[in-house]
């Protein structure tokens, strides 16, 4: 319940962000991570850094994908890359869970997808990829190898 009402909390913060039109700012994706991941206590190592231009609800993505981490993937550790790729940071946030489920790979970032397993629904990474694409950015999923899934998010360089 707690964590429902946090996604409501955070999809509100994000729908001001869209309309009041706020300029994007620097933020330092290394300090965002490790701040979120402390608030929601999962361990992370996170290797690189990069500055990118973005919101304020550029810690709601974090908080949404560390939530999914909990919930999804069963986990509580995560592996964040960050790269430098031109003019792109990409952040490849990476676990050993449970994957994900086969039967929402094709529509994951869709409004309103369930979890077959879970019966969770997923607006949290919906509200994710639109934010990052309001950015200039975008992010698309994998496989981890042996198990689990690794995201990768494309944000634009601001430094």
């Amino acid at each position: 319940m707690n964590d429902s009402i946090e996604l409501v909390k955070n999809i509100k913060q994000l729908e001001m962000g869209v309309t009041e039109g706020k300029k994007l700012e620097r933020f330092d994706l290394k300090e965002i991570i490790s701040f979120v991941a402390k608030e929601q206590k999962i361990k992370v190592t996170i290797s690189g850094e990069g500055i990118v231009q973005a919101d304020i609800a550029i810690y709601s993505i974090f908080e949404n994908l560390f939530r999914n981490v909990r919930v999804h993937a069963e986990v509580d550790k995560v592996e964040i890359d960050i790269k430098r790729i031109k003019r792109k940071i990409e952040v490849r946030f990476s676990d050993e869970g449970k994957g994900i489920d086969p039967d929402i790979k094709d529509k994951l970032f869709v409004e309103g997808v369930k979890s077959s397993t879970t019966g969770v629904n997923g607006l949290g990474l919906y509200v994710v990829k639109n934010t990052i694409e309001r950015y200039g950015g975008n992010i698309r999923f994998e496989d981890n190898k042996p198990k689990g899934a690794v995201f990768i998010l494309e944000f634009v360089r601001g430094d």
